[in-house]
């Protein structure tokens, strides 16, 4: 008998899609010169600013070690700046960041175009769906 997860392992064809869709977003992000992640954070930022990498971590959904480590690499980059308000450490845009997000704002718009061209009008319905398994998840995981 074979496996139904190919079709039916909710982790599985979830996983299936991320690797698709995440080589997709990389080929689009590619004119940024960094992963699609750095992109997301600094758009964070650029809507939150300032933010500290607590807020990231809650909002993006990303590990704390994982934005500790890109957040450190966007600031030798020059793109984001640091101060300590109390015992956080606020993240703060830098005028090269705002550069960088001009290109990366037209790759998330470009990412929009071609996933709304490639899913139609099952994307809505497909992302909508995702946002609301991935909170009934989370409220079950204990972190």
């Amino acid at each position: 008998m074979e496996h139904q997860f190919y079709q039916t392992c909710a982790y599985f064809t979830a996983e299936k899609y991320t690797r698709a869709v995440e080589k997709l977003a990389g080929q689009v992000f590619m004119p940024t010169q960094l992963p699609p992640p750095y992109s997301y954070i600094m758009m964070f930022v650029e809507d939150h600013n300032p933010t500290t990498i607590m807020q990231i971590t809650r909002n993006l959904g990303y590990d704390r070690s994982s934005v500790s480590r890109m957040t450190k690499k966007l600031v030798n980059l020059g793109f984001l700046s640091t101060t300590n308000k109390g015992r956080e450490t606020q993240l703060m845009l830098t005028t090269k960041g705002i550069s960088f997000l001009k290109i990366a704002n037209n790759c998330l718009n470009n990412l929009k175009k071609l996933t709304d061209e490639l899913l139609g009008t099952d994307k809505v319905k497909m992302t909508t769906l995702l946002n609301e398994s991935e909170k009934k998840i989370r409220g079950w995981i204990i972190d």
